[in-house]
């Protein structure tokens, strides 16, 4: 809800792609400085308690943006100081949560149980925004934030009543961060399994899913439409997502590397159909596509990572992961977003469209030796 009440609130301001693109940075680009620091924390300490303190300081931050907006004192730079809180917040939070996830059930059952989860986030993408496009109709845009709010307190309180088991978590160590932090970037560098998957996956999260962060300007420049419009596609990409979900965490297990080549084709083509569309319908099903796609990709590579990982590596393995998934497209948004400023929409996506297909397409190649190298 937040995030598109955000999205809206910066488009109303600025009537600017590049802005929206500054607000995504200053949410996700946190998480590319923290991230490698925030791994090798996540190995040494307890996870449970990491996300306690970030989310402690998300809610803080949710606090005070409802109440600047209702007192009219929320302007565009400090939305983006109030942004990048929140991003620093979650970029020491990324790597713990995902350990956590791990550590909640047995090796056989971990894909199931990050789909499931993928499924549980992508339906508050679907919720929220429709929720969200509601209000912001209604031009009551303070009870997203102040739901917001109360949506971080009923998490902190679901943290402090998850038991993990102490044997899990793993002890300080005597070596420096950056020193564990290059361990674990040398073991994916090396992997020739992992290491063609990711940069398959940095390619598109810089290109192609700043889609998300740019939907405002989407829904408003190309298909001539206001909130509504930008509620429906961010729906139908939640709605696609939880769907992609819902299958991938079905009995019959996909193979995730086939998977993460079929997404990726799809979410090109559906994202270059996005910006050419001419009518509401007809963009609303390419980004419940794209939407399926972008989920069945990350989650694949998540499987995959979480699997060929060895445990001690693993916080600090995926928090390049994270850094990758949610920083690339805050750097993303923000080039594209300025580019699309200067000529326009179409172009930018159309390109990033057929360098994501070119570069799966070379991946599709080398499967063989990749399939080999995740053996």
């Amino acid at each position: 809800m937040q995030k598109i009440a955000i999205g809206w609130l910066t488009w109303s301001m600025t009537e600017s792609s590049f802005w929206l693109g500054v607000v995504a940075c200053a949410d996700l680009l946190p998480i590319v400085l923290l991230s490698p620091a925030a791994g090798v924390l996540a190995d040494r300490s307890h996870p449970r308690l990491i996300m306690m303190g970030a989310q402690g300081i998300a809610f803080a931050q949710a606090v005070t943006i409802a109440i600047l907006f209702s007192l009219d004192l929320l302007g565009i730079e400090l939305l983006v100081l109030m942004t990048l809180i929140h991003g620093l917040a979650m970029g020491v939070n990324q790597p713990a949560r995902l350990i956590v996830i791990g550590k909640l059930v047995p090796a056989e059952e971990l894909p199931t149980c990050i789909a499931l989860n993928a499924v549980a986030f992508n339906l508050s993408r679907f919720v929220g925004p429709a929720l969200a496009g509601f209000w912001i109709a209604a031009g009551d845009m303070s009870v997203v934030f102040a739901l917001n709010a109360l949506s971080f307190l009923v998490f902190l309180i679901a943290l402090a009543a998850l038991k993990l088991d102490p044997k899990q978590t793993a002890p300080g160590a005597e070596t420096g961060y950056f020193t564990d932090a290059l361990e674990a970037f040398r073991f994916i560098t090396c992997h020739r399994g992992l290491f063609p998957i990711l940069a398959l996956m940095t390619i598109s999260s810089f290109v192609l899913r700043p889609v998300v962060e740019l939907l405002p300007s989407i829904a408003d420049v190309i298909y001539g439409s206001g909130a509504g419009t930008l509620a429906l596609f961010s729906s139908c990409m939640g709605l696609g997502a939880a769907v992609s979900g819902a299958w991938m965490a079905s009995n019959a297990k996909p193979s995730p590397f086939n998977t993460i080549l079929v997404a990726s084709i799809a979410m090109s083509m559906c994202t270059g159909l996005l910006v050419l569309a001419d009518n509401e319908i007809a963009g609303a099903t390419v980004a419940f596509i794209a939407g399926g796609g972008m989920l069945a990709s990350s989650v694949s590579t998540q499987v995959l990572m979480q699997l060929k990982t060895p445990e001690a590596l693993k916080g600090r393995v995926l928090s390049f992961y994270a850094l990758i998934f949610i920083g690339a497209p805050a750097l993303g948004a923000l080039i594209i977003g300025l580019a699309s400023d200067l000529v326009g929409l179409q172009a930018p996506f159309i390109l990033a469209s057929i360098l994501t297909l070119a570069a799966t397409l070379l991946t599709w190649r080398r499967r063989v030796r990749i399939t080999r190298g995740l053996q």
